[in-house]
């Protein structure tokens, strides 16, 4: 990272003897981030790099340049902001002055386009309703109808969504929950308040969001083959979506073939963007109990599994019950062209707004980083995706047939080491089905 109250770098002999202890170790734990910044020593980088060329997938990598900028934009003084850390998985600290983390709540973006579509109901739940009265698919004869429908959704489930996490906090509070770390963070003993109750200095809520990728590649989707290029009718859409497309095939595969979130391709990267930005500035319209506004986070360890088992059928081409993404990134599957395309599609998120730490996971297999010219094009690519506007990068180096391998073959592959989000394990140790998941997650970014 940097010096907090210069900004030079302030990595120093401690930093890479560290990461060579961790290197040794060749464990997942302890957890290992590294703060990079555009004045980050190249050999930094070079022993980061080769660490994953040797099957590791620590460290972390946390971009200064958007952490440290989205904690200013939300009130945070420079000095403090760039004394920042990362705090367990992947959540972003001021330490000994803040309670961030992302223990207020987790909310599924997808569930609430779900809603949307059909007149508030629950369609995993036999149409129980759940969200507002204002139509299906069918009643929305322009795009910009189906997007105020849509926010209408969002803001109705935002408010209640908030209330719940503050009411988490009460219980937390009278619980005493976080006594001793009270007693170590500044202002907690000064101002007689527990850790959860407004005592430390910056006191903000975090909220863990899941599914903007499905929904912007959904609306995306609708926006291009029914509103503009009129080339399926909304009724058509509806009954596909209905019958979670059983007999309407052709219908799911021209909705599959519309561009989607994580292909650097403007119109579904730009649609993604719009819908997690406009859910991050909704939240902040809340304060949390502990006396800041809500702020966002995206890193859903296996939680894009869960929740793609209760979301219906999406206008994405998805089936109901397929996962949807484990991270900032896109939904499972979905990109198809390449590491560099994914990561500057993320980039374009606004990551700034999602300072409770929003992480993408990326697949860069050993195989290729097997050189040091290979490893030196990693490196570029990385700062690249750090400086543009990427927060936080969680890798995996496990390359994809060792996987496969690995499901029949356990015992031949103890030591192959996956990033299910926020933490690594060794991938035999995860059950059949997230295994299943990891393997759909990269094989496209491996073709």
């Amino acid at each position: 990272g940097v010096i907090p109250e210069t900004g030079e770098d302030a990595s120093n002999e401690i930093t890479y003897r560290v990461l060579r202890i961790m290197r040794t170790m060749h464990e997942t734990h302890p957890r290992m981030s590294v703060r990079v910044h555009e004045n980050t020593p190249h050999d930094l980088w070079r022993l980061i790099v080769l660490m994953w060329s040797e099957g590791m997938s620590d460290p972390t990598i946390a971009s200064d340049k958007n952490a440290i900028e989205g904690l200013v934009g939300y009130g945070v003084p420079l000095r403090d902001a760039r004394d920042y850390s990362i705090l367990g998985c992947q959540e972003i600290e001021i330490p000994g002055k803040s309670n961030f983390g992302c223990e207020d709540g987790s909310i599924n973006l997808a569930k609430i386009l779900e809603y949307t579509l059909f007149n508030g109901k629950d369609m995993v739940a036999g149409g129980f309703r759940c969200g507002l009265d204002l139509g299906c698919l069918t009643d929305y004869k322009t795009f910009d109808d189906l997007w105020a429908a849509y926010v209408k959704e969002v803001e109705y489930i935002t408010e209640l969504f908030c209330d719940c996490c503050n009411i988490g906090v009460d219980r937390r509070i009278a619980n005493v929950s976080k006594l001793v770390k009270s007693t170590m963070t500044e202002a907690c003993i000064e101002r007689g308040r527990q850790h959860d109750d407004g005592g430390t200095i910056y006191n903000f809520g975090v909220v863990e969001t899941g599914g903007h990728g499905a929904v912007g590649d959904a609306l995306y989707a609708l926006k291009t083959l029914v509103y503009e290029q009129k080339k399926l009718s909304l009724e058509e859409v509806y009954e596909a979506l209905l019958s979670n497309f059983e007999g309407h095939e052709d219908i799911r595969r021209m909705l599959l073939n519309v561009p989607k979130y994580g292909n650097n391709d403007d119109g579904a990267d730009e649609m993604a963007a719009r819908v997690l930005g406009q859910f991050w500035g909704e939240i902040g319209k809340y304060k949390s109990r502990r006396g800041d506004v809500f702020t966002g986070a995206c890193s859903l360890l296996g939680g894009g599994i869960a929740y793609g088992k209760s979301t219906w059928a999406m206008a994405d081409g998805r089936r109901a019950g397929d996962p949807l993404g484990n991270s900032i990134g896109p939904r499972t599957g979905s990109d198809k062209n390449g590491l560099t395309a994914m990561l500057s599609s993320v980039a374009r998120m606004p990551l700034k707004l999602g300072v409770g730490g929003s992480t993408c996971n990326v697949l860069i297999p050993t195989t290729i980083m097997a050189t040091e010219e290979m490893r030196e094009d990693i490196i570029s690519l990385m700062k690249t995706f750090s400086e543009m506007g990427g927060q936080l990068a969680q890798i995996t180096t496990a390359p994809l047939e060792d996987m496969k391998d690995a499901q029949i073959h356990p015992e031949a592959h103890e030591d192959l080491i996956v990033r299910i989000g926020g933490f690594s394990m060794k991938f035999i140790e995860f059950d059949r089905e997230c295994q299943d998941e990891f393997i759909m997650r990269y094989s496209c970014c491996s073709e």
